[in-house]
């Protein structure tokens, strides 16, 4: 089945519990998405091993503290909860204001629900072309608006049924079932269409997209 995938200005949300495979999913969207000519940010609060494997491909590790890079490619970020949070806001308001990037943030909840650099990302993202990919384990501990200015959803298996019925809310009032492992529930919110997605490629796939289309980058350079 032809699915649609988002675009340079779109939200998408990406939600499953752990060992679900969200995040290779997101990962595989990621290399969808990617433009060796855009900058791509990535918010790394978990140590994700698919990112650490990005630094070897020629990724490179940025400061929230610092300022925003001026070149494209794609740049990593390693926040510790609470320690730099203010520093995230701040560095998300640069993003808002400079507008025209992707950024893709891993466990979103650690931004907390009422981030209002976060917000603004998201609501204004499509006039500021950013596009966004937000992961979560747990959507009711996020920010409602990840959800209400999302135009996709990409739903793997979610444990609680408070999740699955807060999603539900999000996705047409569709139920949201328990899925065989690794598959998911794709949305268009802008079509009010959904499908049922087979497993993305596997780590290996992935990995040689992205070396592909760095090491184009660096041949330009």
């Amino acid at each position: 089945m032809t699915i649609t995938l988002p675009s340079y200005d779109k939200r998408t949300a990406i939600i499953g519990s752990t060992g679900s495979g969200k995040s290779q999913l997101a990962f595989w969207l990621l290399s969808t998405r990617y433009n060796p000519n855009r900058i791509c940010y990535i918010f790394d609060f978990k140590g994700e091993t698919l990112v650490e494997e990005l630094e070897y491909l020629g990724a490179q590790e940025i400061s929230v503290y610092g300022g925003l890079p001026t070149k494209p490619g794609i740049y990593i970020l390693r926040p510790i909860p609470e320690r730099d949070d203010k520093a995230v806001q701040e560095f998300l308001w640069r993003i808002w204001a400079k507008g025209n990037c992707l950024v893709w943030i891993d466990e979103g909840y650690m931004l907390g629900n009422r981030n209002p650099a976060l917000n603004a990302c998201l609501t204004q993202g499509r006039s500021k072309r950013i596009e966004m990919m937000i992961l979560s384990q747990r959507p009711v501990w996020m920010s409602k608006f990840v959800f209400s200015e999302a135009n996709f959803f990409a739903v793997m298996n979610l444990t609680l049924e408070d999740d699955r019925k807060f999603v539900s809310g999000y996705v047409g009032g569709n139920k949201i079932n328990l899925l065989p492992k690794y598959h998911s529930y794709w949305y268009s919110a802008d079509q009010q269409k959904g499908a049922i997605l087979a497993p993305v490629p596997n780590r290996g796939e992935l990995l040689a997209r992205f070396e592909m289309m760095l090491s184009k980058r660096r041949k330009k350079i």
